[in-house]
């Protein structure tokens, strides 16, 4: 398969998966998925992934990427104040910080931000 060929592939499969990417441009989503496909392919290479997910890992990653930097800013107001909020999750939280990161953890080996935990970020249930 051709790079364009796969690079559209990519944008389709992005687009279905994170259903708020209809309105962002094409060549914002490119620089995010060529992001996402670096740390990928690092991530095949020390064994983090198996390369049979690879397309899968590469569209949660870009997808999570997406999330973080063009997710929509919500307004909220009370008598007259107001105050905006990014929806995005709180920073330094990694790969938890989006929904699509947690799928990423869970196709991987990648373990929560938590050091203290031996939990693998899949269901949010910890078993004592």
């Amino acid at each position: 398969m051709e790079p364009e060929e796969i690079k559209k592939k990519y944008l389709e499969k992005i687009r279905a998966t994170y259903k708020e990417t209809q309105e962002v441009p094409d060549l914002e989503i490119e620089t995010q998925l060529e992001f996402a496909e670096v740390l990928v392919n690092k991530d095949i290479k020390n064994r983090d992934l198996d390369e049979d997910l690879k397309d899968m890992g590469v569209v949660y990653l870009t997808c999570h990427y997406l999330y973080l930097n063009y997710s929509k800013v919500k307004k909220d107001g009370i008598q007259g104040f107001t105050s905006l909020e990014n929806s995005v999750g709180v920073l330094g939280k990694g790969l938890e910080a989006s929904p699509f990161g947690q799928q990423y953890m869970l196709i991987s080996n990648k373990k929560t931000s938590d050091s203290t935990s031996d939990s693998a970020g899949s269901s949010g249930i910890l078993i004592l």
